[in-house]
């Protein structure tokens, strides 16, 4: 009885995860940006924490249950980082040395840990159950993980939530994951009771597929709000190196004038950029930084995006490489001093296609 509960709960636990997976899927092959690919990963490694974790209850060896509990854990940890690396993707720049460094780390601790303070297995009814992993030196690499997931996403629905185009995905999210705070009072509770212990890995996997079940139905017809970015985009521009406009695109009408004007400064910028240089190089950024407005620029071969808003960000500067690039894959020569309506219907149809993202 306690095998066909213990099969039924993986299968049902799977299936949130394997959803998941093929909405991240297929909107990352559909616009290529990095937070899509975490999802992936977040969703794979979920399955498998799952996975190895029925494996290890029902092999016939202890030596082997335990390895594959180990491996378990060890797979968990690495989707709690992700999710971490997720978050702070939307937010910053981008992943700085010794943030990367410190998710290293953290991992690196979790698995001295598991040498240190081997996992206690026990078999019961034909079945293995480990105990969690909860010794003072085991806790520190997760507690500080979770934490550190639970301010990053305390910070961006600080930073959305504030903007009514945003508000609604902005709860969906903060709803979603609210789960893990169950976790670190649940080691406390666990390292004084053996039986809490024994369930915590089977709590991990129900939080997992809880908060990807409430991803997938909030996200499910609208998957481009699971990149939440918390910036406020002013306008689009696109350039040729003759400081000729190609558009002139407005995100947000407030600042329709200010566009037009900007596309002036950005033509001399470019002048300038051009001028400078003897070579011109061409697939850089280069980001001004005004007092409450960053001008953030791509140079492409033929032409120059440009995206004004209120902060650097990484996933921007994606969308607006892939705008440039892919505008310029497509005509393939623009002269620099004249543009034609096809170039600008074309350039407005590329743009539309990441607006979503950008509103």
């Amino acid at each position: 009885m306690l095998e066909i509960l213990m099969i039924a709960f993986g299968s049902l636990t799977l299936i949130p995860l394997c959803i998941f997976y093929i909405i991240s899927r297929r909107t990352y092959l559909r616009y290529k940006l990095l937070p899509y690919k975490i999802n992936e990963l977040i969703s794979l490694f979920g399955t498998l924490y799952i996975i190895f974790t029925l494996f290890a209850s029902f092999v016939p060896l202890k030596i082997i249950s335990f390895f594959f509990f180990n491996i378990a854990i060890v797979l968990v940890s690495i989707m709690v980082i992700l999710s971490l690396a997720y978050f702070r993707i939307l937010r910053v720049e981008n992943l700085s040395t010794g943030v990367i460094s410190l998710y290293f780390l953290l991992i690196s601790i979790k698995i001295v840990s598991l040498v240190i303070d081997p996992l206690k297995v026990y078999r019961y009814n034909n079945i293995y159950m480990r105990e969690g992993h909860l010794s003072t030196i085991a806790l520190i690499a997760p507690i500080i993980a979770l934490l550190l997931l639970i301010i990053e996403i305390a910070l961006l629905y600080k930073q959305t939530r504030t903007n009514p185009k945003k508000k609604k995905y902005s709860r969906y999210i903060l709803s979603a994951y609210i789960w893990v705070m169950i976790l670190i009072p649940t080691y406390w509770i666990g390292m004084e009771f053996r039986l809490i212990s024994i369930l915590i890995p089977y709590l991990q996997a129900l939080l997992i597929s809880i908060i990807v079940l409430s991803l997938s139905i909030f996200f499910y017809h609208n998957p481009e709000k699971l990149i939440l970015l918390p910036v406020h985009i002013k306008g689009f521009l696109l350039h040729t190196y003759g400081g000729l406009a190609i558009i002139k695109k407005p995100l947000d009408e407030v600042f329709r004038h200010s566009i037009a004007l900007s596309s002036s400064l950005v033509a001399s910028i470019i002048g300038l950029e051009t001028a400078i240089e003897e070579l011109r190089e061409i697939y850089l950024f280069r980001v001004h930084k005004l007092i409450e407005t960053t001008i953030i620029m791509f140079f492409g071969r033929i032409t120059v995006g440009t995206f004004i808003l209120n902060k650097d960000n990484s996933v921007i500067r994606a969308i607006l490489r892939k705008i440039v690039l892919e505008f310029e894959r497509t005509v393939g020569y623009i002269d620099e001093g004249m543009i034609t309506d096809e170039e600008i219907s074309l350039a407005e149809k590329i743009l539309d296609k990441y607006i979503e993202f950008l509103s």
